[in-house]
């Protein structure tokens, strides 16, 4: 199985700005996870990202949005749906944590 989560969440800021901030996942991933930005190519960011013993992969996506940029989240290549809706809890909490960065709290 391929279970996907998929999300997306404006940010109050420009596109250069939120994208350097997620080149840098150590600053929002969350204590005790990993991320490695396997794929730098603007808009676009790749990240392999092991979950349960496999390496999945987030595809983030910034498009331009009113008021600052929005962000896509792809995660791919969990082994069930259990799995997935566990990380998509998760990237709520990321995404969070990514907002707090960008916005210098």
């Amino acid at each position: 199985m391929n279970a996907v989560a998929s999300l997306s969440q404006t940010f109050p800021v420009d596109a250069t700005t939120l994208h350097a901030a997620l080149t840098r996942p150590a600053d929002w991933w969350g204590a005790g996870e990993a991320a490695e930005v396997v794929k730098d190519d603007p808009p676009k960011l790749t990240l392999a990202v092991p979950v349960d013993g496999e390496r999945t992969r987030v595809m983030l996506v910034l498009n331009g949005a009113p008021g600052g940029t929005e962000l896509m989240v792809m995660h791919t290549g969990f082994a069930n749906g259990d799995s997935r809706d566990a990380h998509a809890a998760l990237w709520e909490a990321r995404l969070d944590r990514l907002a707090d960065v960008v916005n210098g709290r």
